[in-house]
């Protein structure tokens, strides 16, 4: 049988018996919450609050993990998800590494989870990977040049999808870039530039706002350079 396995490097201090090498991983054996030991290769959930620093987070094709309950709180390198993600409330997957987490698969932030960003964290939305943000889900992108030269906080390309609806709300600190895709915005959803640092740069591509969805510029920059935006 196909398991999803979440791989994630940390000391065996904090694993105890999980594992004597140092490396969490994630089979899902019984069903998708994180707070359940047997779940888990050596039958010992990780404490609540555990920060993968620094280290990977892989989901690959065909091994879908919808459902996911998270502890209050995941802190991870970076995030790959190839197969499909739900992030359920009132967990937090936060993305703290600049090397890029690529998104080609399905991701939904759903009933209150959170998918964020730190300053230093990337989340890029490529090929035919869809990001969804619903019932009360929230989205928030910490990530900006200004940070550091090497990254540029969130990407959509491609024929990728960033839908924000159901009240779902995406929020925009640092920056984001649009070379492709479409980021729709609909059924009262909310997608907001946050600040004077936030930046939406929107070289092609399509923005749809439609069906109570609100694209609001509360600070900041949208700079549009050949993309089509619809409301």
């Amino acid at each position: 049988m196909n398991k999803t396995r979440i791989i994630a490097a940390i000391t065996a201090i904090a694993l105890g018996s999980i594992n004597s090498a140092g490396a969490v991983v994630w089979n899902g054996s019984v069903n998708f919450d994180f707070t359940l030991g047997a779940n888990w290769d050596g039958g010992v959930a990780p404490p609540p609050n555990l920060q993968f620093s620094n280290q990977n987070v892989t989901i690959n094709a065909g091994t879908p993990l919808a459902g996911l309950v998270t502890p209050s709180f995941i802190r991870v390198g970076d995030l790959d998800v190839a197969g499909t993600l739900h992030i359920n409330g009132p967990g937090e997957i936060r993305i703290n590494q600049v090397n890029p987490s690529r998104i080609t698969g399905q991701v939904a932030v759903v009933n209150g989870g959170t998918l964020s960003t730190d300053g230093g964290g990337e989340i890029t939305l490529q090929n035919s990977g869809e990001l969804h943000i619903t019932t009360n889900g929230r989205l928030v992108n910490r990530g900006t040049p200004l940070f550091t030269s090497s990254f540029d906080g969130m990407f959509i390309r491609d024929s990728s999808t960033l839908r924000t609806s159901g009240n779902g709300v995406s929020e925009n600190f640092g920056q984001i870039t649009q070379t492709g895709g479409t980021n729709i915005v609909q059924d009262s959803g909310i997608m907001t530039n946050v600040n004077a640092m936030s930046d939406y740069l929107h070289d092609a591509g399509s923005i749809i706002v439609q069906d109570s969805g609100r694209f609001r510029i509360l600070g900041g920059r949208y700079v549009n350079s050949g993309g089509a935006l619809t409301v």
